[in-house]
């Protein structure tokens, strides 16, 4: 649907990204909460787009797709409201590029060197300290049992030891039983306890995510209030649901995801917001926004 036209200056800055849009959207007579259940946003990001409230918003690669929604939902040229997008928002915050490390002076590697250095001597250190402790406690414990053994060697004590040593009477009921039969009864097991299992509860859904790009994702399980995420690449979420799950995905290239051991990938341009209801009958399936 390319939608209806709409003349907005090129060179006219004073048109505004979130007055243009509130004002087609109160031509056509619906509300916030209206605009937001169409577009599967919550009401707050709609807001946050007609205040120009970027610093409430996810990055600018999502925000564009919420933007290319909006403008979608009013029938409005997805082009010209990017445009209009890109010359109100402000400029996107540059990424730094990672320092070559060819470049490091001789200086940083010597203290590298030396740091290396002084953590190796102060592991040293405290093995030699631990492993004198050892000894001088081994050392004290056998000075301490040597005036027990001399004790021990007199008659009088030895006599004690060895009433002391004598076996208690066996038990009447053990001396009547053959030795067959008591290593029977040893060798018996003891009976497994088990919590029985639970009865008619339903299979649990796994539905798990590879992220590949910086992506925001909005995820209702079982119908509950839905939660909302921004994952960076390779992470790797799970949710599980006794029903089912409704998915918003604001960077529709930079996730795949697999329910029940069922991928599913490449789902669709980067930037673009994508609508999941899974399972919905017997095949998964993705509409765009």
């Amino acid at each position: 649907m390319n939608g209806h036209q709409v003349e907005i200056p090129e060179r006219d800055e004073t048109i505004r990204l979130g007055p243009f849009l509130r004002h087609e959207r109160e031509k056509m007579n619906l509300s916030q909460d209206e605009i937001a259940q169409k577009i599967r946003l919550r009401r707050f990001i709609v807001e946050a787009i007609e205040n120009e409230a970027w610093e409430r918003l996810p990055p600018p690669v999502f925000v564009k797709g919420f933007v290319r929604s909006y403008a979608k939902t009013l029938e409005l040229d997805e082009k010209k409201v990017l445009d209009l997008y890109y010359r109100t928002a402000p400029p996107a915050p540059e990424i730094l590029k990672p320092v070559d490390v060819t470049r490091a002076s001789h200086r940083v590697r010597i203290l590298v060197l030396l740091l290396v250095v002084a953590v190796l001597g102060c592991i040293a250190y405290f093995w030699h300290v631990k492993t004198s402790m050892r000894d001088r406690e081994n050392l004290s414990t056998a000075e301490r049992a040597a005036p027990v053994q001399r004790e021990l060697s007199r008659p009088d004590e030895q006599e004690k030891v060895m009433t002391s040593t004598v076996p208690a009477p066996v038990p009447e009921t053990i001396r009547s039983t053959p030795p067959e039969q008591r290593a029977e009864k040893q060798e018996q097991p003891a009976e497994q306890i088990s919590a029985p299992a639970s009865v008619g509860e339903p299979p649990a859904l796994i539905l798990k995510a590879l992220v590949k790009e910086t992506t925001w994702i909005s995820i209702r399980v079982d119908g509950e209030e839905p939660r909302e995420f921004i994952f960076q690449p390779g992470a790797r979420p799970q949710w599980k649901a006794s029903k089912g799950f409704e998915i918003v995905v604001g960077n529709a290239a930079g996730v795949d995801f697999e329910l029940d051991g069922k991928s599913m990938e490449n789902l669709g341009q980067p930037g673009q917001v994508v609508r999941l209801t899974l399972p919905e009958g017997s095949e998964p399936r993705a509409s765009e926004e």
